[in-house]
């Protein structure tokens, strides 16, 4: 693992929500963004396994501070959002 590579942190969450492990990966995310802060890719994610661990809110909170980094993105995270809560809820 590369420690200071934010976007090791970012695939190590993926695995662990594949995993359902995601009290696991909402942790290695939150140590992702310690790294890069501004990462829209982990912060999406994090919206993901927030939504999977039962807590809506914080993950529509992180849904949200990822549109609000990268306005261009909007309807790319916007669909990744809504399919994920389609998906899952």
């Amino acid at each position: 693992m590369y420690p200071g590579n934010h976007l090791a942190w970012m695939w190590l969450g993926d695995s662990l929500v594949r995993r359902g492990m995601f009290d696991d990966a909402i942790r290695v995310y939150e140590a992702g963004l310690k790294i890069n802060p501004g990462s829209v890719g982990i912060r999406v994610f994090l919206g993901e396994a927030l939504f999977l661990a039962g807590r809506r809110d914080e993950a529509g909170k992180a849904f949200s501070t990822a549109i609000s980094i990268s306005p261009e993105d909007r309807p790319r995270i916007e669909d990744f959002r809504n399919k994920c809560c389609r998906q899952n809820g």
